[in-house]
Parts: C-alpha cells; sequence; structure tokens
C-alpha cells in the first residue's frame, strides 16, 4: 500500500488551567508519578448511530481532563469513532469503527508508543445501505504517533497552588477499506486528550483522508469526526 503524506496533526493540546480544574477535584488524591492503575473503561456496545455515539463521546469526556497522568502508561484502550466522509464537492457518507489501542508508554518517549487498529467498521457511503466496510485501519509502528505530559502549577482557588499534570496523544491508522464497490487507500489522525484520573481514557478529533490510486491527488477525498477510547 502507498504512503501518505502525513496530514497536520490536530492541535491537541487543549488545556487551560481553568479547564483543567474541571477534573482536579476527583484526581487530588491520586499520585502524580508512577504507572497508571486499574482501567476505568466501561464496556459499552459500539454507537450504532451518531446520537449514540455523542452519548458516549460526552460520558467520557464528562470525566473532566486528566490532571493527574502518570509517568507512564501500559494496557489496552478500547471504544469507538465517527467520521463524516467528503468527496471534493460534499458529504458522502458516514462512516463507523471500534478503536483498539494498546499503549506501551514512559514520559519522554520518542517512540511509537502504540499499537493497534480500527476494525468494524460500518457505515453508509455515497446512498448505500449502511452495512459493513470491508478492511481494518492499523497502526503502523513507522508512521508518527505520540503521548505527551504536561505538568504545570496553578493558583486554584481556595486550595492555592496545586500542581496538574496534564496528557495529549497522536496516532495514526491506515489501510485499504471496501465500500460502494470501491477500494480506496486510507489515512486517518487520532489526536486529543487524555481524560479521567490517571488518564484512564483519552478522546478527541479525527482528521483523514482517503484516495482511490486513479488520481495523481495525495487525497481524492476526506474524513472528518471524533473518537473516544477508555482503559480496560
Amino acid at each position: 500500500m502507498k504512503k501518505f503524506i502525513q496530514l497536520p496533526r490536530p492541535a491537541v493540546n487543549l488545556f487551560v488551567s481553568g479547564v483543567a480544574l474541571v477534573g482536579l477535584a476527583g484526581c487530588l488524591g491520586s499520585s502524580g508519578g508512577g504507572a497508571a492503575g486499574g482501567g476505568g473503561g466501561g464496556g459499552t456496545a459500539s454507537p450504532q448511530t451518531a446520537n449514540a455515539f455523542q452519548a458516549q463521546f460526552d460520558r467520557v469526556t464528562g470525566q473532566g481532563p486528566t490532571s493527574d497522568l502518570p509517568t507512564s502508561l501500559s494496557g489496552t484502550y478500547t471504544g469507538a469513532l465517527r467520521v463524516d466522509v467528503t468527496d471534493a464537492s460534499q458529504t458522502v457518507g458516514e462512516v463507523f469503527g471500534d478503536v483498539n489501542l494498546q499503549v506501551s508508554w514512559a514520559d519522554g518517549q520518542t517512540t511509537n508508543p502504540f499499537s493497534g487498529n480500527v476494525d468494524n467498521l460500518r457505515g453508509s457511503i455515497k446512498g448505500e445501505p449502511s452495512g459493513a466496510i470491508a478492511g481494518t485501519l492499523t497502526v503502523e509502528n513507522a508512521m508518527p504517533a505520540s503521548i505527551s505530559r504536561s505538568v504545570n502549577t496553578i493558583n486554584a482557588p481556595i486550595i492555592g497552588p496545586t500542581t496538574l499534570a496534564t496528557g495529549a496523544m497522536s496516532v495514526i491508522v491506515t489501510g485499504d477499506l471496501t465500500a460502494a464497490g470501491e477500494t480506496v487507500e486510507t489515512n486517518l489522525t487520532l489526536g486529543g486528550n487524555f481524560y479521567g484520573p490517571g488518564g484512564t481514557a483519552m478522546a478527541g478529533p479525527v482528521v483523514g483522508g482517503f484516495r482511490t490510486g486513479q488520481t495523481a491527488a495525495i487525497f481524492d477525498g476526506s474524513a472528518a469526526g471524533t473518537f473516544y477510547a477508555e482503559k480496560q
């Protein structure tokens, strides 16, 4: 499969001091160092509609941004993504997929901390009835990916100076997908922030594109949406 020119990474460091306070109350009792503890995932069923997906996305991000990200993470994060698919002129479909990411990371690491895939892809493309989309999008070790940890001390109301350890991530998945009688080379970047105590979830934007291989264009269309994943 042809390699893609990397898309610009989404702006994943979304934190400001005031926003980080949202998740502070539940995290102050946890240590900011060492490996992450047990998983916080709920093991929910794969969303089948945009409303069902949004409800799960809101539940995950509603935990508040992580304020005590440890200096290492290890484990499996599972969840879902939803993207709108657009050709050169209009939106032509909606696609859902299951996110399965294995993480092995330590603060300062420069190698790819992710492995895994996005599978069980399904949706409606070009007016076709909703159904399965053949293919899997896989994390390629050679493609750029990262987890970053930022430590800042803020002067929180009432409790005074407080140290916050927040986190951001980015990973690329690629593969050939077949739908509506057409196979396309697909490249998606999942980027976002960590949520919940100890970084037990991640969520954020999905951006990318697809190429039929029949033109000289870098991409013949685009995909944009959001994803979430929780530690199991």
